[in-house]
């Protein structure tokens, strides 16, 4: 069987990755050697809580995608390596470097700009998220048609345990009360503490902030194929991967669209790596594995030998 690596958008939390950097003295080095990249130590962060700021100005997607790749690290020492990976938002920027298509310490460093974003004006609309719980046949474009001010951002795909879809549209934060107030019930639930449009034209000055940083990174061909999440596409040159970093932060991006690439991969398992609902809540083509503490981790290996997972060749630089 086929192996691929699977990653989620932020997700972020205090705590976690603490009990890992405890046990594996490999999470340990690898912690280390990002700190003296980036001069931010990811386990001073571990056991911090962020406000919902300083989870999205750069820490958080620092934090996050520092445990993915700590766990990585701890995998391959097991020796094990994925055929293909493929992340949904922020996983996509990590699955770009786990890929090889990016170094680790450029991606590390491009989400810490995030912090050197200047603030918005305190008088501007307010911008935030909603997650969607919609009926099977319900898409978000087409509840965002003929409103303005809201965008779909997120397409989470088919519920696993329920007859629904679930989704995320950004937008402003007054036009999601209105929505919520016309939709029936729960349909509507907005994320109170967030107050960014993710995936949404709304974000184009972060884009504008990130683009010089983005066009000054060197971008490889990946050595593994890469599944995009912003088409139903295979991702394996550097031009490609590039495209991707360009375009992710305004444009909506789809878990469908992720599964498709990587069923074309031909994945028959997948771990998902660090903190991400992705496993829990929606469908899965193929068995998925959460990956996020040493209990995880255990389960994950045995999974793997179980099942005699064996990867394809992986071409090193």
């Amino acid at each position: 069987m086929t192996l691929a690596y699977v990653l989620g958008g932020l997700n972020d939390g205090s705590g976690l990755g603490l009990d890992l950097y405890e046990k594996y003295s490999r999470v340990r080095n690898s912690f280390a050697e990002m700190a003296t990249w980036t001069g931010v130590d990811p386990r001073e962060l571990i056991g911090v809580p962020l406000s919902a700021a300083d989870s999205l100005n750069g820490l958080g997607q620092y934090r996050q995608a520092a445990l993915v790749f700590a766990i990585a690290d701890v995998l391959r020492d097991h020796g094990i390596e994925p055929s293909a990976v493929g992340g949904l938002s922020l996983g996509s920027f990590i699955g770009a470097a786990l890929s090889g298509a990016v170094e680790r310490s450029d991606l590390l460093s491009l989400l810490l700009r995030r912090r050197e974003m200047p603030d918005p004006d305190p008088g501007e609309r307010r911008q935030g998220i909603a997650l969607m719980l919609l009926e099977p046949q319900m898409r978000l474009g087409e509840l965002c048609r003929d409103r303005p001010g809201l965008y779909p951002a997120v397409d989470m795909g088919p519920l696993a345990t329920e007859n629904g879809r679930l989704g995320v549209i950004s937008g402003y934060r007054d036009a999601l009360e209105a929505l919520a107030a016309e939709l029936p019930g729960e349909t509507v639930n907005i994320i109170g503490d967030r107050d960014d449009a993710p995936h949404s034209p709304l974000q184009q000055p972060l884009a504008d902030f990130l683009a010089p940083h983005i066009a000054a990174m060197p971008f490889s061909d990946p050595r593994i194929p890469v599944s995009s999440c912003l088409e139903a596409k295979v991702l394996t040159t550097a031009g490609e991967i590039k495209d991707v970093f360009r375009r992710i932060i305004t444009s909506p991006v789809s878990a469908v669209h992720l599964q498709d690439g990587l069923q074309r991969t031909g994945t028959e398992l997948g771990l998902v790596l660090g903190p991400a609902p992705a496993d829990r809540f929606v469908h899965w083509p193929f068995p998925v594995v959460h990956v996020e503490t040493t209990d995880d981790l255990t389960i994950a290996l045995e999974s793997i030998m179980d099942i005699g997972i064996d990867p394809l060749p992986v071409k090193r630089p």
